[in-house]
């Protein structure tokens, strides 16, 4: 692995230490993830429970359908969206280590992951 200057490679002991914080931060996402994707979940469900409260004609049975396909629909969605996101940051992350690239992606990610937890608690 070279560094940000591709002139001298990284010494072992960095390059082991950068591995290691590679490693926690992409566990952080994957646990953060998984928070995040029981957030929009809820978000997703509460939208649509907003928008059904919004619908006079619509019935108490007819309403709790809507609500379980929205979550039916949000699990599947948000499943394959935190499976991405924690192969896919796998392979890249590790592929990167050290580089500022990958310390952008886990900004980010974390980031958006942050952003949906808080805002799940926020509507909840």
């Amino acid at each position: 692995m070279m560094s940000v200057s591709d002139d001298n490679p990284i010494p072992q002991t960095k390059k082991l230490a950068l591995g290691a914080v590679t490693l926690v931060l992409w566990l952080a996402t994957v646990a953060l993830g998984f928070l995040a994707f029981v957030a929009f979940q809820d978000i997703l469900t509460t939208g649509v429970a907003f928008l059904i409260a919004r619908q006079p004609d619509i019935g108490v049975v007819a309403a709790r359908g809507w609500i379980t396909t929205a979550r039916n629909v949000s699990t599947i969605l948000g499943g394959l969206g935190w499976l991405a996101i924690m192969v896919g940051g796998m392979e890249y992350h590790f592929r990167h280590v050290g580089q500022r690239g990958s310390w952008r992606m886990f900004a980010w990610t974390l980031g958006i992951e942050l952003a949906l937890i808080v805002g799940g608690a926020l509507l909840v």
